[in-house]
């Protein structure tokens, strides 16, 4: 499954990510910046006119916090799947884009289970980014890259990725489809 998440920094929910932040640091002055920051007003400029806005919602865009913030609202969606061996499915995720590896006939199972965990997390798939494909048949794209299924080695079959320029060397994802 390639999938995407609709509007990911400007969606996440402040109080779920402040509980995620508590757990990890203690010192409430670290916790009341943190805070600080994620409302921190929307400025908007219209005809040489700044409007502000409240801000309920996501991470600032282009600030320094909101990638480590925004990874940390995933981290649970990572072991979610990572930690359980019983799923036979692997995710492979940088911030908003992830792809998530499973058997042929698994991925619809598979992205249900996705959409009820995005739901709790107040997150939406982008549907029309959002799709199930067979590395087997066909290719995908993620992070740049073009990735698909190649035989490697005896033992089996390993995915592939490459770089959307000629000269980009080939590299092997680490993980069997």
């Amino acid at each position: 499954m390639d999938a995407d998440l609709s509007g990911y920094f400007d969606t996440i929910d402040h109080a779920g990510l402040l509980r995620l932040v508590a757990r990890r640091v203690s010192d409430g002055s670290i916790l009341s910046l943190v805070n600080l920051f994620l409302k921190a007003p929307i400025v908007e400029e219209k005809e040489g006119r700044r409007n502000y806005g409240p801000n309920d919602r996501g991470t600032p865009q282009g600030g320094v916090l909101s990638p480590l913030l925004a990874n940390l609202y995933l981290n649970g969606l990572d072991h979610g799947v990572n930690d359980h061996p019983e799923l036979d499915a692997k995710l492979i995720r940088y911030a908003d884009d992830f792809v998530l590896l499973c058997r042929p006939g698994r991925g619809g199972a598979m992205l249900e289970r996705l959409k009820k965990y995005l739901q709790a997390k107040r997150l939406t798939l982008n549907e029309a980014k959002t799709r199930l494909v067979n590395s087997r048949q066909e290719s995908f794209r993620f992070l740049g890259f073009t990735v698909r299924v190649a035989p490697q080695s005896a033992h089996g079959q390993w995915l592939r990725a490459r770089g959307t320029q000629p000269e980009s060397p080939t590299a092997i994802a680490g993980c069997r489809p």
